[in-house]
């Protein structure tokens, strides 16, 4: 693995580091009991500093979490993320400590490589001023190669044809205030440098008619407006086609520049964007001709992997440095490279989840958005048609920028002066946490994989070939979709399996009498249903379920609540409770109900609704009316009252309501009462 793979080394506990925090839980499980089950539902927004910090597929905002840590836990207890991803759940620990005054500490766990990275950057301090200080020295350090790898040229004269100068002349020139003056055909033309902060890249189709090359910026794409054109036609024999009659490119070129560059009059910093020049064009190739002379990931990825099958192995990625154009691998890989030699390994690796972060964006996975907000997909490896390459030092700048406004909050400071919130971190499977005594935890919170909806070890790879050890993606729980066994893949029967393992990790660590509240997402009734029956199997007792709206949706999240597709958008929290010792869990025996009997639930809801609205507008809204929130109504219901959840379909509902004579409009479902809508 070499050195950088020692990182991890960094953020995991040690044994006694485990035993130290599990012995700060003090007082016997006997000793303080919950007998009520938090039963509020939340909701809560994800745009806040800490939320923002660094991006992971799926987060639950901490702000949501410090309610259940409130209810369940005493001062001194421990609590536990057995499936803590980016580590919501210790910073929710941390927020409500931090304003409460009492003490928690917590145990974070994940399989995930990128994922320990991520947890243990939100969840530990970091001297912020520190931590500019050393970034800025490496700015300055790497200030001519920043220069080399962005640079492009901008005319002080708009009609001056562009295309005819050679790069030799524009290096050649000698600079008078900055200003550049080149004599070409008995005139004097100035320019001046300038630094791109994107360049869009376009992929290069074949025409199928005359096989002359296609530049799919060119021909479809207006900057203005950030639409590609349905149709157009070839430039060399006017043949018309559609994106979609290329399977794969025949290449990738950088097309067209958005740049910076100060204006001699102002003083001033402008923004001007045009067609990359042939002298762009030799910068480039001078550039992707220069050998990378430091480390970067080479790591081999699957095309059996399931991201990889969706588009990255067509378009002949095979390695996680495939990822990048020449150009930003070079630039991480120097920025890298200049962080590993610093002496602070706290300040280390705090640099390093800014990367992470920043490197993410620095991929060709980077869409163009006219409208700025420029980011890849997230929960996929989706290479665009159309890529917006960054400028790697503008973005990283900004990103360092916030961090040191996230490690200056508060909720880090009184912990930077006396360590009083103890956090381990550990990188095991959630089927086997061996670190973990029996009967030791206090409280768990976790939000675990929702079966074949996001491959975590797949949309890791990026940060994953940074920190140079990917993901044992085989111990991952969940199904895959197109993957086939013999490749690897996993059936929905091993991922209930794996579930059930999970399940009764929790219980064996989980002291009797406690509780666990366990957040889930998914549209598929069987997954939700496997769920429940890996808890009452493990032996825990179902005692509430409740909503967590985060607000701000997923794309398919407003896609569901638009009614576009059928998916769910509200998170729901499943908590169960280890009964204590002398009392026996009773098995579930699940009921199934008629259309009449959810038809019937639907109209009560829908009825109370404008009341609801009235009293507390912040938790109820006219959104209740979607079909993907009246699917995670009824999902509470009966969860409930142990009705079977197999068949809750969302077409179901859809059929339900239409069929009892509802009205729907723009999304939204309405009742009828004298042949006048109940509305809000």
């Amino acid at each position: 693995m070499g050195k950088e793979s020692r990182i991890m080394e960094y953020y995991i506990s040690k044994q006694e580091e485990v035993d130290f925090v599990l012995n700060q839980s003090a007082i016997d499980a006997e000793d303080f009991q919950v007998e009520k089950a938090f039963s509020k539902s939340i909701r809560t927004k994800k745009d806040t500093t800490t939320y923002n910090a660094h991006s992971y597929p799926t987060k639950v905002p901490p702000e949501g979490i410090t309610p259940f840590i409130k209810h369940y836990t005493k001062p001194g207890d421990v609590v536990l993320d057995p499936f803590c991803g980016s580590g919501m759940t210790g910073l929710g620990v941390r927020m409500f400590t931090s304003d409460s005054g009492e003490q928690r500490n917590v145990i974070l766990n994940d399989l995930g490589t990128a994922a320990t990275h991520i947890a243990y950057n939100y969840n530990n301090p970091v001297d912020a001023n520190e931590l500019e200080s050393e970034f800025n020295k490496i700015l300055q350090k790497l200030s001519k190669f920043r220069t080399d790898m962005y640079k492009t040229y901008h005319s002080l004269d708009k009609n001056f044809p562009l295309n005819t100068i050679k790069l030799d002349k524009l290096s050649k020139a000698k600079s008078n205030n900055g200003i550049l003056s080149i004599k070409q055909n008995g005139k004097v033309y100035q320019f001046v440098e300038a630094e791109i902060v994107t360049a869009i890249w376009s992929e290069v189709n074949e025409c199928t008619n005359c096989e002359g090359e296609i530049n799919l910026w060119e021909v479809a794409m207006n900057p203005k407006t950030g639409k590609m054109a349905k149709s157009f036609k070839c430039t060399h024999c006017n043949t018309t086609h559609s994106r979609k009659d290329f399977k794969s490119p025949k290449s990738s070129e950088a097309t067209y520049l958005i740049y910076e560059y100060t204006c001699p009059k102002t003083n001033r910093l402008k923004r001007s964007e045009r067609n990359m020049t042939s002298f762009d064009r030799e910068i480039l190739s001078k550039l992707e001709r220069k050998r990378i002379t430091t480390w970067y990931p080479t790591q081999d990825i699957s095309p059996k992997r399931e991201m990889m099958t969706m588009g990255p192995a067509k378009l002949g990625i095979t390695k996680v440095s495939d990822f990048y154009t020449k150009r930003n691998l070079n630039v991480c890989s120097q920025i890298w490279n200049e962080i590993d030699k610093l002496k602070c390994e706290r300040t280390k690796a705090a640099l390093k989840f800014a990367c992470t972060n920043t490197f993410w964006h620095a991929t060709r996975m980077r869409r163009f958005n006219v409208k700025g907000g420029m980011r890849p997909l997230t929960g996929t490896l989706y290479v665009p048609q159309i890529s917006a390459e960054c400028n790697v030092f503008k973005v990283l700048t900004k990103k360092v920028n916030e961090l040191v406004k996230f490690y200056s909050l508060n909720i880090f400071k009184k912990d930077l002066l006396s360590g009083n919130i103890q956090t381990c971190h550990l990188n095991e499977s959630a089927t086997d946490l061996k670190p973990i005594p029996d009967s030791s935890i206090d409280y768990i919170f976790t939000d675990p994989p929702f079966g074949g909806n996001i491959f975590y070890s797949d949309c890791n790879v990026i940060w994953e070939g940074w920190l140079n050890k990917l993901t044992d993606d085989t111990k991952e729980i969940l199904f895959n979709r197109s993957r086939k066994p013999k490749d690897g893949g996993k059936t929905r029967s091993d991922y209930h399996m794996l579930m059930d393992s999970a399940f009764s990790e929790m219980f064996r660590v989980l002291k009797s009498g406690k509780w666990a509240s366990v957040v889930f997402n998914n549209s598929d009734n069987d997954i939700l249903a496997g769920f429940l029956d890996s808890a009452v199997k493990a032996g825990f007792q179902v005692e509430e379920v409740t909503f967590f709206d985060k607000d701000q949706k997923s794309v398919k999240g407003y896609m569901g609540q638009k009614g576009i597709q059928n998916v769910t958008n509200l998170d729901i929290v499943l908590t169960v409770r280890k009964p204590l010792e002398d009392s026996k869990v009773k098995s579930i025996s699940r009921k199934k109900v008629d259309d009449r009997f959810i038809y019937n639930q639907i109209q009560k809801y829908l009825a109370d609704l404008p009341k609801k609205i009235r009293q507390d507008s912040t938790l109820f809204t006219e959104e209740h009316r979607t079909t993907p929130f009246l699917h995670s109504m009824l999902l509470r219901k009966f969860i409930k009252k142990n009705i079977d959840l197999r068949e809750l379909t969302i077409e179901r509902i859809n059929f339900i309501c239409e069929n009892g004579g509802m009205n729907y409009k723009n999304g939204h479902w309405y009742i009828k009462q004298s042949n006048t809508e109940v509305a809000a």
